[in-house]
Protein backbone atom coordinates (compact mmCIF):
# COMPACT_ATOMS: atom_id res chain seq x y z
CA UNK A 1 0.00 0.00 0.00
CA UNK A 2 3.03 2.56 0.53
CA UNK A 3 3.92 2.31 -2.64
CA UNK A 4 0.69 3.42 -4.00
CA UNK A 5 0.78 5.99 -2.07
CA UNK A 6 3.66 7.10 -1.87
CA UNK A 7 3.53 7.46 -6.12
CA UNK A 8 0.17 9.78 -5.47
CA UNK A 9 2.08 11.91 -3.13
CA UNK A 10 5.05 12.08 -5.29
CA UNK A 11 2.57 13.06 -8.40
CA UNK A 12 0.52 15.27 -6.67
CA UNK A 13 2.84 16.86 -3.40
CA UNK A 14 0.22 16.55 -0.76
CA UNK A 15 -0.42 17.78 2.45
CA UNK A 16 -2.62 17.63 5.39
CA UNK A 17 -5.65 18.98 5.82
CA UNK A 18 -8.22 18.87 8.98
CA UNK A 19 -11.69 16.95 8.78
CA UNK A 20 -14.04 17.08 12.07
CA UNK A 21 -14.41 13.83 13.52
CA UNK A 22 -17.73 14.88 15.22
CA UNK A 23 -19.84 12.42 13.15
CA UNK A 24 -17.82 9.19 13.41
CA UNK A 25 -17.50 9.37 16.95
CA UNK A 26 -20.92 9.25 17.69
CA UNK A 27 -20.92 5.71 16.18
CA UNK A 28 -20.52 2.52 18.35
CA UNK A 29 -17.29 0.53 18.29
CA UNK A 30 -19.13 -2.47 16.47
CA UNK A 31 -21.36 0.15 14.35
CA UNK A 32 -18.09 1.23 12.83
CA UNK A 33 -16.54 -1.92 12.41
CA UNK A 34 -19.31 -3.24 10.50
CA UNK A 35 -19.43 -0.69 8.36
CA UNK A 36 -15.55 -0.89 7.56
CA UNK A 37 -15.43 -4.55 6.62
CA UNK A 38 -16.21 -4.32 2.87
CA UNK A 39 -13.84 -3.64 0.08
CA UNK A 40 -12.99 -0.31 -0.87
CA UNK A 41 -11.42 1.52 -4.25
CA UNK A 42 -9.34 4.56 -3.85
CA UNK A 43 -11.05 7.34 -5.26
CA UNK A 44 -9.34 10.50 -3.86
CA UNK A 45 -6.41 11.92 -2.17
CA UNK A 46 -6.81 15.29 -0.48
CA UNK A 47 -4.64 17.59 1.40
CA UNK A 48 -3.16 21.36 1.91
CA UNK A 49 -7.00 22.27 0.43
CA UNK A 50 -6.55 20.03 -3.01
CA UNK A 51 -8.41 17.56 -4.28
CA UNK A 52 -7.23 14.36 -6.54
CA UNK A 53 -9.91 12.59 -7.95
CA UNK A 54 -8.64 8.96 -9.22
CA UNK A 55 -10.48 7.93 -12.02
CA UNK A 56 -12.50 4.57 -11.39
CA UNK A 57 -10.74 2.85 -14.90
CA UNK A 58 -7.08 3.34 -13.95
CA UNK A 59 -5.79 0.81 -11.75
CA UNK A 60 -5.34 1.70 -7.96
CA UNK A 61 -5.79 0.73 -4.11
CA UNK A 62 -8.22 -2.03 -3.39
CA UNK A 63 -8.07 -2.42 0.59
CA UNK A 64 -10.94 -5.08 1.67
CA UNK A 65 -11.08 -5.39 5.52
CA UNK A 66 -12.98 -8.46 6.78
CA UNK A 67 -14.91 -9.38 10.16
CA UNK A 68 -12.47 -11.78 11.07
CA UNK A 69 -9.46 -8.96 11.08
CA UNK A 70 -8.20 -10.06 7.59
CA UNK A 71 -6.66 -7.61 5.44
CA UNK A 72 -6.74 -7.83 1.36
CA UNK A 73 -4.75 -5.39 -0.76
CA UNK A 74 -4.75 -5.16 -4.34
CA UNK A 75 -2.57 -2.55 -6.35
CA UNK A 76 -3.73 -2.97 -9.56
CA UNK A 77 -1.26 -5.69 -10.79
CA UNK A 78 -0.37 -7.41 -7.52
CA UNK A 79 -2.98 -8.75 -4.23
CA UNK A 80 -1.64 -8.60 -0.69
CA UNK A 81 -2.63 -10.06 2.55
CA UNK A 82 -2.48 -9.05 6.19
CA UNK A 83 -4.39 -8.37 9.49
CA UNK A 84 -6.52 -5.25 10.61
CA UNK A 85 -7.41 -4.04 14.37
CA UNK A 86 -9.67 -0.83 15.16
CA UNK A 87 -9.16 0.68 18.45
CA UNK A 88 -12.22 2.87 19.17
CA UNK A 89 -10.89 5.05 21.94
CA UNK A 90 -8.68 6.97 18.92
CA UNK A 91 -11.32 5.71 15.68
CA UNK A 92 -7.22 4.36 14.61
CA UNK A 93 -6.88 0.95 12.23
CA UNK A 94 -3.71 -0.23 12.19
CA UNK A 95 -2.85 -2.43 9.40
CA UNK A 96 -0.19 -5.55 9.18
CA UNK A 97 1.09 -6.24 5.92
CA UNK A 98 3.85 -5.80 3.71
CA UNK A 99 4.66 -2.61 4.63
CA UNK A 100 4.84 -3.81 8.77
CA UNK A 101 2.16 -1.83 10.97
CA UNK A 102 0.41 1.47 9.66
CA UNK A 103 -2.12 3.83 11.33
CA UNK A 104 -5.19 5.40 9.37
CA UNK A 105 -7.15 7.74 11.65
CA UNK A 106 -11.30 6.82 10.70
CA UNK A 107 -12.16 10.20 9.46
CA UNK A 108 -15.61 9.12 8.53
CA UNK A 109 -17.47 6.18 7.30
CA UNK A 110 -21.17 5.77 5.67
CA UNK A 111 -22.57 3.31 3.47
CA UNK A 112 -20.45 4.46 0.53
CA UNK A 113 -17.58 5.94 1.78
CA UNK A 114 -14.58 5.58 4.04
CA UNK A 115 -12.40 8.52 4.18
CA UNK A 116 -8.98 7.49 6.64
CA UNK A 117 -6.29 10.30 7.36
CA UNK A 118 -2.70 8.26 7.05
CA UNK A 119 0.97 9.64 6.87
CA UNK A 120 3.45 8.47 4.39
CA UNK A 121 7.07 8.87 5.31
CA UNK A 122 5.45 12.05 8.05
CA UNK A 123 3.79 13.43 5.69
CA UNK A 124 -0.34 13.41 6.11
CA UNK A 125 -2.96 13.10 4.41
CA UNK A 126 -6.40 12.06 3.90
CA UNK A 127 -7.83 9.00 1.54
CA UNK A 128 -11.31 8.26 0.04
CA UNK A 129 -12.65 5.34 -0.36
CA UNK A 130 -15.84 4.03 -2.23
CA UNK A 131 -17.54 0.98 -1.36
CA UNK A 132 -16.49 -2.02 -4.12
CA UNK A 133 -18.33 -4.49 -3.50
Amino acid sequence: MQKTIALFLLIFSLSTIGFSQSAVSKLTEAQIKTAICHKWQLSYLEGKGRKINIPKNKATLILGFTNDGKLFESDGNKEYKGTWTYNHASLTITTNDKDGDEKHVVVDVTNDQLILKSKFKGIPFNMGLQKAD
